[in-house]
């Protein structure tokens, strides 16, 4: 919790309805890749601390015999609860309007905890604590955002997508808001950047990572998946390793250096269109198919034009102040990091950093962009008073005027995983 400001439950308020639709979701294939990581039973049981509308919660739940969704906005709640019954996953989730300093709330004993962009709101050392006290022996923490480092996007004339800005948060270059349970849209910088960077967070925010610091270079390892699919967009080397592998498919489309190893697998096929070094081994193939396209070939530039989100962040501070506005307080200096040694310290083992590639040109209305800006605790729309429609006819005359279609393209962030377990030696 940011030193100098006191969390109350207006933090989020009004927001609820347009997060899921505003947010960005997490990058394609997280779901498998914790499927993968945490091996669940299906008998287990998942907590979510933090949920939001309950995006995390709802794509993991089918893993586990139960999901707890723990959150203390009212309207979060209501909302998971409707997308719950929308997915037929009512009988099997259960929602909770509490804060996280109020568990263990006799909610029992859970398999696996997870954090959707949530952690820095809270008193993070008595949470973790705590929920590691909730934890079965063998459990773990699961830590879910954006990457902070991103390789930046090909960028282009009025229809390309450039590199995510520093922040799209009123006034401050950091000053942007991540969510409860984000779809991945929100995480942050240091002093609070905007939609789609980092914020402090999160355990990378402020801490070296343990592995490496980008996408740059990914390591996958997936020893005993039957069918292992890689997509590594922006991954300048790629090394990936799935031994029993039946059927591997790896596209990395900007790597130059891949390699991969998968000496039992029946149909192997790489793609890697630019790599300056290709090293592959498929001992036992019996498909092998590689595609290496021309490296001079031009990369097609997005359809539309980038969300304008320094102007709509000027926007916002023209309406509610430079300083970055939470619940009925302020945050001058952003939300805190250093959650890797708050984790450490009330006896989590690990982490292991995990990466899924994103990368993805999404195609995003102006009513997805007016979501984005309401769901966000900076921006949510009883800030604005009695000047809200006047901001939001402000807002969409900046998006018309940026793009007279109605219609953007964004980038896809990568998503970043850390597992903490609740054994301090686990990973050592």
């Amino acid at each position: 919790m940011a030193t100098g400001w006191e969390w109350d439950e207006t933090l989020f308020a009004g927001t609820a309805t347009h997060y899921r639709r505003g947010r960005l979701p997490y990058a394609p294939g997280l779901t498998a890749l914790l499927a993968e990581a945490l091996r669940p039973d299906g008998r287990g049981r998942l907590l979510d601390v933090g949920c939001g509308p309950g995006v995390l919660a709802l794509d993991l739940a089918g893993h586990f015999r139960e999901t707890v969704g723990v959150d203390p906005d009212t309207g979060m709640i209501a909302e998971a609860r409707r997308a719950a019954a929308e997915r037929g996953l009512s009988g099997r989730t259960r929602w909770v309007r509490a804060r996280a300093e109020e568990l263990p709330a006799g909610l029992g004993i859970f398999t696996v905890a997870t954090f959707g962009q949530s952690f820095h709101w809270m008193d993070r050392a008595l949470v973790a604590a705590t929920v590691r006290g909730m934890l079965a022996p063998g459990g773990a923490l699961v830590h879910v955002s954006d990457l902070k480092t991103q390789s930046p996007p090909a960028g282009g004339p009025p229809g390309g997508v450039p590199p995510r800005p520093a922040d799209p948060g009123p006034g401050d270059p950091c000053a942007a808001d991540p969510g409860l349970g984000d779809t991945g849209a929100a995480d942050r910088c240091a002093a609070d950047p905007g939609p789609g960077v980092p914020e402090p967070g999160d355990p990378r925010a402020t801490d070296p990572a343990p592995a490496d610091p980008s996408p740059e270079a990914l390591h996958v390892e997936a020893p005993h998946p039957e069918a292992l699919h890689v997509e590594a967009p922006h991954s300048e080397a790629l090394h990936v390793e799935a031994p029993h592998s039946e059927a591997l498919h790896v596209e990395a489309p900007h790597s130059e250096a891949l390699h991969v190893e998968a000496p039992h697998s029946e149909a192997l096929h790489p793609q890697a269109p630019h790599p300056k070094a290709l090293h592959k081994e498929a001992l036992h193939p019996d498909a092998l198919h590689l595609e290496m396209p021309d490296p001079k070939a031009p990369h097609p530039h997005p359809p539309h034009p980038a969300v304008p989100h320094p102007a709509v962040a000027e926007l916002i501070a023209h309406y509610l102040g430079p300083v970055r506005r939470a619940g009925r307080g302020v945050l001058t200096a952003g939300t805190p990091g250093g959650e890797a040694g708050i984790l450490a310290g009330a006896g989590f083992g690990g982490p292991r950093r995990l990466v899924v590639p994103g990368g993805q040109v999404i195609e995003r209305t102006s009513d997805d962009v007016v979501d984005w800006v309401f769901s966000m605790s900076y921006a949510a729309p009883p800030l604005f008073g009695p000047r809200r429609g006047a901001f939001e006819t402000e807002l969409r005359r900046l998006l018309r005027e940026t793009s007279p279609t109605h219609l953007f393209s964004e980038r896809q962030p990568d998503t970043e995983v850390f597992i903490w377990t609740r054994d301090a030696t686990a990973y050592t």
